[in-house]
């Protein structure tokens, strides 16, 4: 998407613009953290779309999930040592912060994800 597309989309994904509405109704400072947001996510619509789910879901707001983001990117950044630290991530880290939600929430699910994930990689490598 482009960034007036990924700005509009993710705005109106977390409920701060109805989808008919210009982006003047949103302050200056929050179109540019958007922007910022769906910049780093690369415009990527699965991407987007799961940040204003977890938004959404949590109530965080868009500046603690661009920081929560860009924590996580650069722990799996650092997994990938074979990238350079500037290879994007942003499915993967909008996933994994889902991810780390559902575990501090339910750990028993947590553990019901990770055996299921474990069970499909090992038929794959059969």
């Amino acid at each position: 998407m482009t960034e007036e597309e990924g700005t509009r989309f993710l705005l109106t994904r977390i409920g701060m613009l109805t989808p008919d509405a210009p982006l003047t109704e949103v302050s200056t400072a929050q179109l540019a953290l958007t922007a910022t947001l769906v910049n780093e996510l690369d415009g990527l619509p699965l991407a987007l779309d799961q940040a204003g789910a977890y938004i959404e879901e949590t109530r965080c707001g868009l500046p603690r999930y661009l920081d929560l983001y860009r924590t996580q990117r650069r722990t799996l950044l650092a997994r990938r040592s074979k990238h350079p630290k500037t290879h994007p991530q942003p499915v993967a880290a909008t996933w994994s912060l889902s991810f780390e939600r559902v575990a501090q929430n339910n750990p028993a699910a947590a553990e019901l994800l990770r055996f299921f994930a474990s069970r499909c990689h090992s038929r794959r490598s059969v």
